[in-house]
């Protein structure tokens, strides 16, 4: 009785990690029944367990999984995608006030300590408010940003934390959030000659053409199925028919 109580109550402040919580909570564990949660790592997630004793259980099923720190694993909050990039004493630059509170409760976890904001580093000097106006424009790594503003946050934080560059490729919602790809199997050839292996893939190459007017005529769909090759190699028995029209390959036939 008492499992089924203590499991119920566990399903419910770790939803995240319920299957595992439901196998481990068996009387086979001999655990008691009491909440005091650990943040294990599995590879690379982190799931909640409901006690050290759960853990060890499933330690011994699974000698991948790791304890990080005692207590629930810290998660970030939604942050909308106006929130700005901010720096931290650390020395890091996090993208958003979210990230920065996850880091901050995992800090006070493993360190008891506070990691506080430090708004001057050099970092950070690129960084600005931007108005909560939805006017979007996609980077060349197919991520949508909410305008122009934000761009240029997300911008500084790739440069300064990541090393890494972004660019504008066209304005609007990137054309790889219209769908998802992989949904049907549903193979397409276009009127360019180039072959979709879905639906989607087709309508996000259509859509990045118009974004990009690059393009004088509109994408289509030409047939169904695998586009066939323009220019089809020829094997040499077809080179020979095309070539000498009169050529009769020889015949064998076994020796007496």
């Amino acid at each position: 009785m008492h499992t089924f109580h203590i499991t119920v109550l566990m399903l419910m402040l770790f939803p995240l990690s319920s299957a595992r919580i439901a196998s481990y909570t068996r009387d086979s564990c001999n655990c008691p029944p009491e909440i005091d949660p650990v943040c294990v790592r599995e590879g690379p997630h982190q799931y909640s367990y409901a006690s050290k004793c759960i853990f060890k259980c499933a330690q011994e099923k699974n000698k991948e999984l790791a304890m990080l720190y005692e207590g629930s694993c810290c998660t970030a909050r939604y942050c909308n995608m106006f929130e700005p990039p901010v720096c931290a004493e650390d020395g890091q630059m996090y993208q958003s006030i979210c990230e920065l509170e996850e880091r901050q409760c995992v800090e006070y976890k493993l360190y008891d300590q506070h990691l506080a904001i430090d708004s001057n580093q050099d970092k950070c000097s690129c960084v600005a408010p931007c108005p909560q106006e939805w006017n979007p424009v996609c980077d060349k790594n197919g991520k949508t940003h909410a305008n122009f503003c934000t761009f240029l946050n997300s911008k500084c934080f790739h440069k300064n934390q990541l090393n890494q560059t972004i660019e504008i490729d066209y304005s609007g919602v990137c054309c790889e959030d219209m769908c998802t790809s992989g949904q049907t199997s549903l193979t397409v050839c276009d009127s360019d000659g180039n072959t979709h292996t879905d639906i989607c893939s087709f309508y996000v190459e259509k859509c990045r053409q118009l974004r990009r007017g690059v393009i004088k005529k509109r994408l289509q769909i030409a047939g169904v199925g695998p586009c066939k090759p323009k220019n089809p190699l020829l094997t040499t028995f077809d080179f020979f028919i095309n070539r000498f029209p009169n050529y009769h390959p020889p015949r064998y036939t076994r020796g007496a």
